[in-house]
C-alpha cells in the first residue's frame, strides 16, 4: 500500500534526518541543499538508506538527465533532500523524469520541520503534497502554484519530445 510505504520511508528517513540540525536558513530565492539520500527497499523488502552523499541540486542544475543505480537486489523507493526551502525548484522534474518521488524536507534552524513529495500521478499530473509538519504559509501556497505549473509544462514537454516522430 502507497500510505504504508511513505510511512516505512518516513522512518527510514527521519533517522537520517535526526543528524542534521542547528543548520541556518536561507532567503526562498536563494535555495541550499542541506543533504540529501536515496531510500531503498532491501532484498528482504525493508527501507534502508543507501545513499548519502547525493547532490540534487548540483547533479539536476547540471546534468541532462538525474540518474541513480541501486546496488543489486535494491528497488529504491525515494530521494530525500533536506532543503531550506520546501519548494521545489525549476530543475527537480528530472528527478521525477528518472522515475523516483522526490521527497524534500525542512530541517533547519528557525524554519518549521516540513515533509513534502513532489512526484507525477496518474494521467502525468505532477503533484506536491505535504505529509508531515507545518502547514505551508500563504506565501509558500503561492510560489508552489507557480512552480507546480512550470515544472508540469516542462515535464509534458520532455515526455512528448520523448514519444513524438523520430526524424
Amino acid at each position: 500500500m502507497i500510505i504504508a510505504r511513505h510511512i516505512s520511508a518516513v522512518a527510514v528517513a527521519i533517522a537520517a534526518i535526526v543528524s542534521w540540525s542547528g543548520i541556518h536558513s536561507a532567503q526562498a530565492d536563494e535555495v541550499i541543499e542541506l543533504g540529501c539520500f536515496v531510500v531503498a527497499d532491501g532484498p528482504d523488502g525493508k527501507p534502508r538508506t543507501i545513499d548519502q552523499n547525493l547532490k540534487v541540486l548540483e547533479q539536476t542544475r547540471s546534468q541532462a538527465e538525474f540518474m541513480l543505480a541501486a546496488p543489486e537486489g535494491y528497488k529504491i523507493s525515494g530521494v530525500w533532500c533536506n532543503r531550506s526551502d520546501p519548494v521545489p525548484t525549476e530543475f527537480d522534474y528530472k528527478v521525477l523524469l528518472a522515475g523516483f518521488p522526490f521527497y524534500i524536507f525542512t530541517k533547519t534552524s528557525g524554519m518549521p520541520y516540513r515533509l513534502g513529495v513532489l512526484e507525477i500521478k496518474e494521467g502525468g499530473v505532477v503533484s506536491f503534497d505535504t505529509i508531515e509538519g507545518a502547514a505551508p504559509t500563504p506565501e509558500m501556497l503561492g510560489r508552489l502554484q507557480v512552480r507546480l505549473d512550470q515544472l508540469q509544462t516542462t515535464v509534458e514537454k520532455a515526455v512528448a519530445s520523448e514519444t513524438g516522430p523520430k526524424k
